[in-house]
């Protein structure tokens, strides 16, 4: 079953965890039969209208697809408002609160850092190296760039994972681990 809420924001409900997603994709409506849809390994030049047809251009969105994250929620916050001024009528999955279904988006990269015995955050926080009898002392972060409807609070952020270069069914792309929200506000949409 299929669920589209109308309103500024787009996300996709899978009932049917992983497997419905990749169903989803084969059967969007978003644009039918995706006609002019080319993946990003086979973008090049001649697909950009001609005043746009410049190298630089190419690669810029090139990068920005390289920075783009599939976002993979698996929880809805009891704590999602029924609304909020910038949406017209009830808050996106205020409706499913408290389930589990699995829920998709996009997000992008925005800021990387990279930690070191040097520095004075210790060792790394993820949950291999919190179990770990030698915990790594470098380690890197990435902060991803999405809306609120996507993740809402860290509730939901502790159930979610991010995956980078996710554009080629041959590559699964590299797993991100989401462990909490740095900043949420509704009224842009941006977490």
């Amino acid at each position: 079953m299929e669920e589209f809420i109308p309103g500024n924001h787009e996300a996709e409900i899978c009932y049917g965890g992983e497997a419905d997603l990749h169903k989803h994709c084969a059967d969007c409506k978003k644009n039918p039969g995706h006609v002019n849809f080319i993946p990003v390994n086979d973008f090049n030049l001649d697909h950009l209208p001609s005043r746009y047809r410049d190298v630089i251009m190419l690669e810029l969105i090139k990068t920005l697809s390289a920075l783009t994250v599939l976002i993979k929620v698996k929880y809805t916050s009891l704590e999602r408002p029924k609304s909020v001024p910038c949406f017209s009528g009830q808050y996106p999955f205020y409706n499913t609160r408290g389930s589990d279904v699995l829920r998709t988006g996009t997000g992008r990269v925005c800021e990387v850092y990279k930690y070191t015995r040097n520095d004075i955050w210790g060792t790394c926080p993820c949950g291999k190296c919190q179990h770990s009898d030698t915990p790594s002392k470098v380690w890197g972060e990435v902060c991803i760039l999405t809306a609120t409807h996507v993740v809402f609070d860290d509730s939901e952020a502790r159930q979610t994972s991010c995956i980078l270069g996710f554009d080629d069914n041959k590559n699964p792309g590299i797993p991100l681990n989401v462990m909490k929200v740095e900043r949420a506000d509704v009224e842009k949409r941006q977490v």
